[in-house]
């Protein structure tokens, strides 16, 4: 079971940031979940590892940068696979990461 607890106000006291601004970017990011999953769903059906990698890396740092530690995790993981071309283990990751995304998403409407 996947940890998808995010701590606004330690990302917000970190980000030296209000919690709204925190909780709306975070918002947005999870909003735009699409423009980071579709691109690598993308390559990985068009046998593209190097870019199916380089995307997943580009949304582990993003989740990095507002400290979405679950979604990082789970983008660190799929960049390893999709470096290696083994799509199993990257398909399973992406359904993973849309759930979190999901979750995420619906924990800062709640203002959670």
């Amino acid at each position: 079971m996947e940890n998808n607890t995010y701590n606004l106000r330690q990302a917000a006291r970190e980000l030296n940031l209000e919690e709204h601004m925190v909780r709306q970017v975070a918002l947005e990011f999870a909003e735009s979940r699409r423009l980071y999953l579709d691109p690598i769903v993308q390559a990985i059906t068009d046998h593209n590892p190097e870019e199916a990698a380089r995307r997943a890396h580009r949304l582990k740092g993003a989740a990095l940068e507002l400290r979405i530690h679950h979604i990082a995790r789970l983008a660190a993981q799929l960049e390893e696979c999709a470096g290696q071309q083994n799509n199993t283990p990257a398909n399973a990751l992406i359904t993973r990461l849309k759930d979190s995304f999901d979750i995420l998403e619906q924990k800062l409407r709640d203002g959670v």
